[in-house]
C-alpha cells in the first residue's frame, strides 16, 4: 500500500481491533506503520463479520482514514508560497468530508493565485478564468482545465460560486477533485517549473564560471608576453633563425609572434612556438632545413 503520510509503497501487515457492531454492521479498527516514514496509518472500518481468530473483517462497505486527516493527494511542493499552500493543504484535509467545503477553499485559492500571479483585474472568477485564457499565456492543457472548472461547476446555474468563491455550496461529482488537479498544474507553472530552470542555470552558470577560471588562469599563464620570453629565450629557435636573419629582424619577428599568441588561439598555444617559426622560415627562405625542423618540434615539446 502507499502511506498516506509520505506517499511511499511500503508492505506492512494491518493490525485489526474488534470495536463493537451496530445496525450498520460490525465496526473495526485498523492500524499499521509506515517502514519508510515510521507513522502509524489509523482506519475505522465497517462490515458484516470479523474474524476474532484470524482478526479479519469480511465484507468491509465503510472505510474512514482517521490518521493521517489528508485526502491523499500529493504534498504541496516546497517552492509554493505559504498563503497558496495553506488554502490548497485545508481543502485536501476535507475532502473525504465534505467536498463542498473543498471546493469553496480550493476556488478562494484558485481566485487568489491568479489574482496575486497572473494579476487579472479584480472581478468575479468566471471572468478571471476568461482573461487569464485570453492571454495565451497558459499552456493547452493547463488552460483547457482551467476552463473546464467553470463547466464543472456549473457555475451559469450556481453564479454564487463565481461571484463569493469562499461560499460553502452544492457541488457537481467530481468538481472538488478537480478543482485541486488545475491547482496542482498551475503551482507547477508558476512556481516549480521557474524553480528547476533557475537551479539548472545556477548550475550550468557556475559550471561555465569556473571553467571561464580556469581559462583566465590558463590565458593569464599563456599570455603571449610569457610566451615571448620563453620564444626568445629558446637557443634551438635562435640558432634555426638568427644566422639568416639582418640585426633587427629577429625582434621584430618576436612582436610579430605576440599577434600570433593572441588568447583567442590559447587550444593552439602548445604548437604556436613551432607553427610560428617555421611558418616564418618559410616565408622568408622558401623552404625550411631539416634539421632546423626538427629542432623547432623538439623545442616546442619543451615548450
Amino acid at each position: 500500500m502507499k502511506c498516506p503520510h509520505c506517499l511511499t509503497d511500503f508492505h506492512d501487515s494491518e493490525i485489526l481491533f474488534h470495536i463493537d457492531k451496530d445496525p450498520e454492521g460490525v465496526w473495526a479498527l485498523g492500524t499499521c506503520r509506515c517502514s519508510a516514514c515510521e507513522n502509524l496509518i489509523i482506519r475505522l472500518a465497517c462490515g458484516r463479520v470479523f474474524n476474532s481468530s484470524t482478526g479479519v473483517l469480511h465484507d468491509e462497505s465503510l472505510s474512514y482514514l482517521i490518521r493521517p486527516k489528508i485526502a491523499g493527494r500529493p504534498p504541496v511542493p516546497p517552492e509554493v508560497p505559504k498563503d497558496y499552500a495553506e488554502d490548497y493543504k485545508e481543502s485536501c484535509l476535507v475532502l473525504a468530508d465534505s467536498s463542498k467545503a473543498s471546493a469553496a477553499l480550493s476556488r478562494r485559492c484558485l481566485q487568489h493565485l491568479l489574482r496575486g500571479e497572473a494579476t487579472v483585474k479584480p472581478q468575479d472568477l468566471f471572468n478571471e478564468i476568461q482573461e487569464v485564457i485570453n492571454r495565451g499565456t497558459l499552456p493547452s492543457h493547463i488552460a483547457e482545465g482551467l476552463d473546464a472548472i467553470r463547466n464543472i461547476g456549473n457555475f451559469a446555474a450556481h453564479p454564487i460560486k463565481s461571484q463569493s468563491t469562499g461560499d460553502i455550496v452544492p457541488v457537481e461529482p467530481g468538481e472538488a477533485e478537480w478543482n485541486l488537479d488545475v491547482l496542482e498544474s498551475l503551482f507547477d507553472f508558476y512556481f516549480v517549473a521557474p524553480a528547476k530552470t533557475k537551479a539548472r542555470k545556477d548550475a550550468l552558470n557556475k559550471k561555465l564560471k569556473d571553467a571561464g577560471n580556469l581559462r583566465l588562469n590558463n590565458a593569464r599563464r599563456l599570455h603571449p608576453s610569457h610566451r615571448r620570453k620563453r620564444f626568445a629565450d629558446s637557443k634551438d629557435i635562435q640558432r634555426a633563425l638568427q644566422p639568416r636573419l639582418k640585426p633587427g629582424r629577429f625582434e621584430a619577428l618576436l612582436n610579430s609572434a605576440d599577434l600570433f599568441l593572441l588568447p583567442g588561439n590559447i587550444k593552439r598555444v602548445t604548437v604556436a612556438v613551432e607553427k610560428f617559426a617555421a611558418q616564418t622560415l618559410l616565408c622568408v627562405f622558401g623552404s625550411i632545413h631539416h634539421g632546423d625542423e626538427h629542432r623547432l618540434r623538439r623545442s616546442a615539446a619543451r615548450n
